[in-house]
């Protein structure tokens, strides 16, 4: 009788880790944007400030001008000034 349960459990634990990889794999990936592409840049201030809960979540609009890092940005503003430092894209 022992075994049976142990065999039960074990299938139970198979069906739910295949159940979990199959969510994982299905998340989907962070966007990749090209040179030239206008973007929302991400308002890290919101997220430091306490008072600024209600603030915006995003500045915008910009245009990409080279890509720095993996998901991170050199940004002009739509009239072709640059922005001081890399910035992360929405």
């Amino acid at each position: 009788m022992e075994h049976l349960r142990q065999r039960r459990d074990d299938a139970n634990i198979e069906a739910t880790q295949t159940k979990q990889k199959k969510q994982y794999d299905i998340k989907p990936s962070k966007p990749f944007f090209n040179v030239g592409d206008v973007v929302y840049r991400c308002n890290r201030r919101r997220d430091t400030l306490k008072d600024n809960e209600l603030g915006s979540r995003y500045d915008g609009l910009y245009v990409i001008a080279e890509a720095v890092g993996k998901g991170v940005y050199r940004l002009t503003t739509k009239e072709g000034e640059p922005i001081k430092s890399p910035s992360k894209c929405a």
